[in-house]
């Protein structure tokens, strides 16, 4: 028997140099058995080699496949509080629209108890001038009443008579007048 590889079966050669004629076994580049044995031994490896890549990816993609579900399961759950954010956002809005429009009435009450505050201060600053001036008249000695130059308050006694007054006889002359 040969080494020789028909190159049309990839079998033993059963016939050696039968089929030369017909561009058969005798050819260059005919295979030997060690080199067929040799070359099915690296195909072999290669296709344990490809299986084992093939093991590793099938596993790989399990775990991408578990991985996308879990991520699927959160993508559920974000999207639960996105709703509830998103609700929480519109009620949080009309409060802030509310609190809003209450601050500004706030501040318009605060603008008109302000301007109140201005008069009451005003009408305090006339009322002190003029409290300060009738002390000064009531406070005023007697020798000075009716000084020339001197301002005093005069009661009239009737059509064309009158007295100067200060102390508790202006304070009972203004008492007598209401």
């Amino acid at each position: 028997m040969s080494d020789l590889i028909c190159r049309k079966t990839m079998m033993r050669c059963q016939t050696p140099g039968m089929c030369a004629p017909f561009g058969g076994c005798n050819m260059p580049g005919t295979v030997s058995q060690s080199d067929h044995d040799r070359i099915v031994a690296g195909l072999e490896s290669q296709r344990a080699m490809w299986v084992a890549n093939a093991t590793e990816l099938g596993i790989k993609c399990d775990q991408l496949a578990e991985r996308c579900r879990e991520l699927e399961a959160d993508y559920k759950i974000l999207l639960q509080y996105e709703d509830a954010a998103i609700r929480d956002e519109a009620k949080y809005l009309t409060e802030i629209d509310t609190l809003r429009t209450e601050g500004a009435q706030a501040r318009g009450a605060a603008e008109y108890w302000k301007a109140e505050h201005l008069a009451g201060n005003a009408e305090i600053e006339r009322l002190q001038k003029d409290a300060d001036l009738f002390r000064r008249l009531r406070n005023l000695p007697d020798e000075l009443l009716g000084a020339p130059g001197v301002p005093c308050v005069a009661v009239p006694d009737g059509p064309r008579a009158g007295r100067y007054v200060s102390g508790t006889d202006l304070d009972a002359a203004l008492e007598a007048s209401r």
